[in-house]
């Protein structure tokens, strides 16, 4: 018996010294490697999905949101940041991610990276996701008439599903997505230049788009503004949303050739919304179930 526990503590000091030795190579990958000076700035790109410069001013904007550690070996702040960004463009593994020469992190580590970045990203996100005030609206339709030639418009609206992992028993209902799995269907509006006006995640995959639309903040944004008597904005939304004053949908049964017009360039105008939806899920995988 005394045998047994010899080779069990035995192992154990193999397992603990073999742990060290790679937490220090680790450390010296990541010392000894610095994304900014040893890739180019196409392969930068398709790490990060960010070009140099504008990945440092992420940073330098996220740094006041990063934890201080007083630990003598803590992982730096920027690759923290550079990790998760590492998993949000791919969308794979954590262990993966890890294991790559410019992270070297354990995949405990780039699991904290990606939670304590995304909490961040929250804290910033008013900054660069601002619905449109009233005096922005004539720029924003002008650009649309230009491009597309719909008067009045200001911008695009439509959903989509972004997979999770199953949650709690308790809420897992509210999760549910009618096309499997689990989900949380995410309102984006956009402008004619896929610049994302507004986004709305609080909802799972249980529900309706117009649930969602009805909640938003932008939805009483504008619903305000027309109670004020400002009514020559509108936005456009498929089918799957209510016929507002301020949001315009399909004509679901034509009458005339008029009224078939406006269903023509009422789809092509709004399909800018779903391209700039594919747009984001292809440049950050980890929004795409595949």
């Amino acid at each position: 018996m005394s045998g047994i526990i010899i080779l069990l503590e035995l192992s154990q000091r193999i397992r603990d010294e073999q742990r060290d030795n790679l937490r220090v190579l680790r450390r010296r990958l990541r010392d000894d490697q610095n994304p900014f000076e040893i890739t180019t700035d196409e392969h930068f790109i398709d790490l990060y999905r960010f070009p140099k410069a504008l990945c440092l001013e992420l940073i330098n904007e996220l740094m006041p949101f990063m934890p201080n550690s007083q630990r003598r070996h803590a992982v730096p702040s920027h690759v923290i940041i550079l990790s998760a960004l590492r998993f949000f463009a791919t969308g794979s593994f954590q262990r993966s991610v890890g294991q790559d020469s410019l992270s070297a992190l354990s995949q405990t580590s780039v699991s904290r990276c990606v939670q304590v970045v995304a909490t961040a990203l929250n804290n910033i996100a008013h900054r660069h996701i601002k619905f449109p005030k009233r005096e922005d609206f004539p720029a924003l339709k002008i650009k649309f008439m230009e491009k597309y030639q719909f008067p009045g418009i200001i911008g695009l609206i439509d959903g989509t599903h972004i997979k999770i992992s199953a949650p709690k028993k308790e809420i897992e209902h509210v999760y549910y997505c009618r096309k499997g799995g689990h989900s949380k269907n995410v309102m984006i509006i956009c402008d004619a230049d896929y610049i994302v006006l507004s986004a709305s995640a609080r909802f799972g995959g249980t529900a309706h788009d117009s649930y969602v639309w009805r909640r938003s903040r932008a939805c009483r944004a504008l619903e305000e503004l027309y109670e004020a008597g400002e009514r020559d904005f509108w936005l456009l939304g498929d089918s799957g949303y209510p016929l507002q004053p301020w949001l315009m949908t399909p004509i679901s049964a034509t009458s005339c050739t008029a009224e078939e017009r406006y269903n023509i360039a009422h789809k092509s105008t709004r399909a800018l919304v779903e391209r700039c939806i594919g747009l984001l899920k292809s440049r950050f995988r980890c929004l795409s179930k595949e």
